[in-house]
């Protein structure tokens, strides 16, 4: 894997739902921290080679554990995924990949628009209805441009879909349109 997939949204579309992995970025920091950490670790324990005790450093058990559960917990929050299930007529996102923190039906959704942040770069995000003032739902990791080829990748191959998931409603109705979809597009890129 190379540093620009991991950091980039990645995502897994089947006919029944898309699934989105927007924050890759994570895992690139969780590891920045634990080589920090081991490297600052490896350092005090040269610094204090003549002084410091096998004893000395397992009293240090709780620190050494603070720092892992930070990245343990990176690590896992890098897993946290939007899914688009067509098959449930739900918009949900589950913390860590495992828990459902967010749930939002099909025809509760607003829309889905690309916000600009302070770097001048932008995200996709899932805005409600009933909630005007809400931030939305982070579902790209940022994109530097409309015309980057990881932005056009994710348009046309997540956004697309999901919006059919939810203009055309349940499974029957759709599977349909969206093959002739694939079908017409594969043979557009060759």
């Amino acid at each position: 894997m190379t540093f620009k997939s991991i950091v980039q949204t990645r995502w897994k579309v089947t006919p029944e739902q898309v699934i989105v992995y927007p924050y890759g970025v994570v895992y690139l920091i969780s590891v920045t921290i634990a080589l920090t950490w081991g490297c600052w670790l490896i350092f005090l324990g040269y610094l204090s080679k003549d002084t410091l005790t096998l004893q000395d450093a397992l009293d240090l058990w709780p620190l050494y554990l603070i720092f892992l559960s930070i990245v343990v917990l990176l690590w896992l929050f890098a897993r946290t995924a939007i899914i688009f299930d067509r098959s449930v007529q739900l918009v949900y996102k589950r913390l860590f990949g495992l828990i459902t923190t967010r749930k939002l039906r099909f025809d509760q959704v607003q829309a889905i628009v690309p916000v600009m942040n302070v770097r001048a770069a932008y995200q996709y995000r899932v805005f409600a209805k009933n909630q005007p003032n809400d931030t939305g739902t982070i579902i790209s990791s940022p994109f530097l441009s409309e015309q980057s080829p990881h932005a056009v990748e994710f348009q046309a191959q997540v956004l697309t879909i999901v919006g059919h998931f939810l203009k055309l409603g349940p499974v029957q109705e759709s599977l349909m349109k969206i093959g002739q979809w694939r079908k017409d597009n594969s043979l557009n890129k060759r």
